[in-house]
């Protein structure tokens, strides 16, 4: 076993404090190298970072099923239902609910304004 102790080289706090290592990796692959390692791990990030989401946004595997066939659709069809989500909202989502569409250009800011 190996315990690899990622540490950031900007302080974790404003007043430059330091409070250790921000990250302890521990993994049984004695062959690779500490960098590979980490990246390794920093590459996965986005898809754990897309498991938790659809956990607690979408409420992937919370379902209460009875039949063997029902357990295995429900995780797989929520987690197409969170893709499918996802990709709309960033295709449409985020410019629509500014009140603009995806081809309008960038957003213009009005200095005259005095209300949102």
């Amino acid at each position: 076993m190996c315990v690899i102790l990622v540490c950031d080289d900007k302080p974790r706090t404003r007043g430059g404090d330091d409070r250790g290592f921000g990250l302890p990796l521990v993994t049984t692959d004695l062959q690779s190298s500490a960098e590979d390692l980490v990246a390794r791990y920093a590459s996965r990030w986005g898809i754990e970072q897309a498991f938790a989401d659809a956990r607690q946004i979408m409420g992937v595997g919370e379902a209460r099923n009875r039949t063997r066939r029902a357990v295995e659709r429900t995780v797989p069809f929520g987690l197409i239902c969170f893709s499918v989500v996802t990709v709309w909202y960033a295709l449409h989502g985020h410019a629509r609910r500014r009140g603009r569409s995806p081809s309008s250009g960038p957003l213009v800011h009005h200095e005259d304004r005095t209300v949102p």
